[in-house]
């Protein structure tokens, strides 16, 4: 491995490491409490929160800055639950005898909620998808979901602790319960590694971490190639994006994380701190939740891209 390889290597595990406590420490922020209001995106969304008495999934209780959105999909009914922590994407895919959940979250109590939304469907939990290795997407991997099996690529799976579990590993398309998927892997974007789930057949991506939807996005050094992924995605223009951080929207989430890629290249080579870098992308996008991830990711990404 080249000494630049390493470097990057090792900055990436310092940075989950440190991922951990600041979405620990902040799943509970005040960025939370701005969700409700952004769920409604699509004429099939329909949103829930604790007051509801329907039965199934819509019945469980939500902790408070969780919101909850479901989609009908011929035959198939996901239920997105948008955690505490910047609103991450959970996702229980309900088809005709089983369930399949896209990761795991993190922030107490999220994963419990999410199981509960899976049990809630009276149907057994056939796989657990996982997109990437970050903490707020693999937390309850181990916990409430440490008795159902995973699966994921072949990078992705090397990130990961399942347990004694052995991971399936995907590449390409795969079927559950008579629903057709197709995985693909990509590399150097907002993570070492992530996998995006194609629903064949609905019109609809599961993501992961490379599409925020009105949430400040966690940056890292590979935002070209990040833009050159979206750009590969986006050009299926998919009716339903299900994204790593935020409401569900559709193939504009694509653009709208393309934009705010492209802000923080224009923006990067004229600050020297992560004040200023800080300021600047708070000036361009101050509605997004998840501020916290700015501080947190800009001093490193400042050293090594800025103009100081």
């Amino acid at each position: 491995m080249s000494t630049l390889l390493f470097a990057r290597a090792r900055t990436r595990a310092l940075a989950v490491a440190l991922l951990t406590l600041v979405l620990f420490a902040s799943g509970c922020s005040s960025d939370a409490d701005d969700t409700a209001s952004d769920t409604d995106t699509t004429e099939a969304t329909q949103t829930t929160d604790e007051t509801d008495t329907a039965d199934g999934p819509a019945a469980v209780e939500l902790p408070e800055g969780a919101a909850f959105e479901q989609y009908e999909l011929d035959g198939v009914t996901v239920h997105a639950y948008l955690g505490i922590t910047a609103l991450n994407g959970n996702y229980v895919i309900e088809s005709e005898n089983s369930v399949v959940v896209v990761d795991t979250s993190f922030q107490d109590p999220d994963p419990a909620t999410l199981r509960a939304l899976a049990d809630a469907t009276g149907k057994p939990i056939e796989r657990v998808l996982i997109t990437h290795g970050h903490p707020d997407d693999v937390g309850g991997l181990n916990d409430e979901f440490a008795d159902v099996p995973v699966a994921t690529t072949a990078t992705v799976a090397g990130r990961i602790d399942a347990g004694d579990r052995e991971i399936e590993i995907l590449d390409g398309p795969f079927t559950i319960d008579g629903v057709e998927y197709v995985a693909t892997e990509y590399l150097d974007a907002e993570d070492t590694s992530q996998m995006v789930v194609e629903m064949v057949g609905r019109d609809a991506v599961f993501s992961g971490d490379l599409v925020y939807n009105g949430v400040h996005a966690f940056l890292t050094e590979d935002l070209e190639n990040w833009i050159s992924i979206i750009d590969e995605l986006a050009a299926d223009e998919p009716a339903l994006v299900f994204p790593g951080h935020g409401p569900v929207g559709d193939a504009t989430a694509y653009a709208d994380t393309r934009a705010y890629l492209e802000t923080a290249i224009e923006v990067l080579p004229t600050v020297s701190t992560v004040d200023e870098f800080e300021v600047a992308m708070l000036e361009a996008y101050p509605d997004r939740l998840g501020a916290f991830f700015i501080r947190f990711y800009g001093e490193g990404l400042v050293a090594a891209r800025g103009g100081g």
